[in-house]
């Protein structure tokens, strides 16, 4: 599998008590990663909230389908489609697609 260049490790999320503001970084403190902040007074909404899970899920997402991908491709699976969809979104996480 291709090198990444992404920030490796676990990412987290915390969530600010006002309600407006989400940030993720990595584990280790020393990147955010994604940050959405609103106007004071003005909550995020779900689907906010929702995308920030995402974000922060992406390299356990990542790793998972490498793992998959190996193990399929050990059982000849190569062709098919689950194999072929987790190899686009791998390569589509790398900037490759």
């Amino acid at each position: 599998m291709s090198e990444t260049k992404f920030t490796s490790g676990t990412w987290a999320i915390e969530y600010f008590s006002s309600g407006n503001k989400i940030r993720v970084y990595s584990e280790d403190l020393t990147k955010t990663l994604h940050e959405n902040e609103k106007f004071f007074g003005v909550k995020l909404t779900q689907e906010e909230m929702a995308n920030a899970n995402l974000i922060a899920a992406a390299p356990d997402l990542y790793e998972s389908c490498e793992s998959a991908l190996i193990l399929l491709s050990k059982m000849g699976m190569e062709s098919s489609d689950e194999y072929q969809a987790m190899l686009y979104a791998t390569k589509k996480a790398r900037g490759e697609s």
